[in-house]
């Protein structure tokens, strides 16, 4: 068989579905009537559920919580192939519509290209060419769509309750050769109760009235605001001071000022909350600004103090309390990935990934002892558990020569990340692709995009290790 081949023949249809697909803004709402993750999520599920059965494939929707594409088998047994459709919010300072599938060259811009849409597409034309090709699998090949990758899980969950979980898998979803090992994944809130009032005495009237920042948990806050309120002079001093620190640090901000009002907007850069480092933390840099300023509200005075003291531009955690690393998967990382600062309450949205020798117990117990003090108090709403992948199971020793043999890699080996598979969701998957070695890595950023020849190199793999695996 010419996979390869026969990959190039599907070249335009690939790329055009694959526009089709990002073209649906599918990020994850609250329940819309039947739809668990509102209209969008829904309409690119039925979009690819429609795709699959015009390649003569059989398909299921379980609930509108998630759903499968199947290649039937002439004997028992599945081998999955698990991706996802949700997106995260696309974010502002886009050079293209983060929705409108672009064609540049040879790549394709947009929200969800290169997480998760274009390697599902990927996977879903892998079992394409091989039926076209005349294969038949003796196991079942089946092409499970997440709903909520970006969000917590539910639809996977509820699609696990409901359907058979397949013996083996796939999750196009991360780096080629293979991901071995995913750190631990926990989500929290750090929530105060804004309780102290405001202390306007003579002319200290200078009052920080809200900070928001941040899109999603899972990614490095790309924008923040500041509204600070007092009098007219009070309001042209802090201007003057924040403006000359933003000059010095090199930050990019906005002000707009009235006679009683400043709103300070300030610009970071968005990136994947498993790696902090390639971003730059809007709200972190929002509060360093305001650091050395004194609120009449003491609310906003022990925000600056808490965060500074415990966070600040720390992405270890070792400021607060669950710096922790190990030689299998290396150092925790910390992300600040949202605020809200009001005269009600302060909840400051972390993302941590910490290390597979490491335990959810073990992280809280550190934050917990060091926030002990400071009136915050944590609030957990996701954790997912690390996993390992052994070097002697048989579908990775299969896998990593597949990808060998395409690539002519031979050098890179499997690789340990912080983010978050659906591999941790179902026994025996593992990540696998579809970014190579060498490929930037522009998920959740702006102008997020793909190349699409690496597409259809990591097609021709999966179809490749399909067949090897269900033959």
């Amino acid at each position: 068989m010419d996979i390869k081949k026969e990959f190039e023949k599907n070249r335009e249809r690939f790329i055009s579905d694959l526009q089709g697909l990002i073209r649906i803004p599918s990020v994850a709402t609250e329940a819309d009537g039947a739809y668990p993750f509102g209209k969008e999520v829904q309409r690119a599920f039925s979009y690819m559920l429609d795709l699959g059965k015009s390649m003569g494939f059989e398909v299921k929707n379980v609930d509108h919580y998630g759903g499968h594409i199947d290649f039937p088998g002439s004997e028992d047994g599945i081998m999955a192939v698990v991706g996802h459709i949700d997106v995260v919010p696309e974010g502002d300072e886009w050079t293209y519509d983060p929705f409108g599938g672009t064609i540049e060259g040879d790549w394709i811009v947009g929200r969800g290209a290169q997480d998760d849409k274009g390697p599902t597409m990927a996977g879903l034309y892998a079992m394409k060419v091989l039926k076209d090709l005349g294969f038949q699998p003796k196991k079942t090949v089946r092409l499970i769509l997440g709903l909520d990758e970006e969000a917590c899980w539910d639809g996977m969950r509820y699609y696990l309750q409901h359907e058979k979980a397949p013996d083996f898998g796939i999750v196009p979803d991360a780096d080629f050769p293979l991901v071995q090992c995913e750190k631990g994944l926990l989500q929290l809130d750090l929530v105060k109760d804004c309780t102290e009032g405001t202390s306007l005495t003579g002319t200290e009237r200078l009052v920080l009235e809200s900070v928001e920042g941040g899109t999603a948990p899972n990614v490095v806050a790309g924008h923040a605001d500041m509204v600070i309120t007092g009098t007219e002079t009070e309001l042209n001093e802090v201007c003057q001071k924040i403006n000359m620190e933003a000059k010095q640090k090199g930050y990019e901000i906005k002000m707009i000022s009235d006679e009683v009002r400043l709103t300070v907007s300030v610009k970071g850069e968005p990136a994947h909350a498993a790696v902090p480092e390639r971003g730059e933390n809007a709200i972190s840099m929002a509060l360093d600004l305001i650091r050395d300023i004194r609120f009449a509200n003491e609310d906003a005075n022990h925000l600056m103090n808490f965060y500074h003291d415990k966070i600040g531009f720390h992405l270890d955690g070792s400021r607060i309390g669950c710096n922790m690393e190990d030689e299998l998967s290396g150092a925790l990382t910390f992300n600040v990935g949202g605020i809200v600062f009001n005269s009600a309450e302060t909840r400051i949205t972390v993302d941590i990934r910490y290390p597979v020798t490491a335990s959810q117990e073990a992280v809280c117990e550190g934050l917990e002892a060091a926030i002990r003090e400071s009136g915050f108090k944590l609030e957990v709403f996701d954790h997912i558990r690390s996993i390992y992948q052994e070097s002697c199971n048989p579908v990775v020793k299969t896998l990593i020569e597949t990808y060998r043999e395409i690539s002519g890699d031979m050098e890179t080996k499997p690789s340990v990340i912080g983010g978050a598979t659906f591999a941790r969701a179902i026994p025996n998957c593992m990540a696998f692709g579809a970014l190579f070695p060498g490929d930037p890595e522009l998920e959740h950023q702006k102008d997020e995009k793909v190349q699409i020849s690496q597409m259809i190199k990591a097609g021709t793999i999966y179809a490749e290790a399909i067949y090897r695996l269900t033959k």
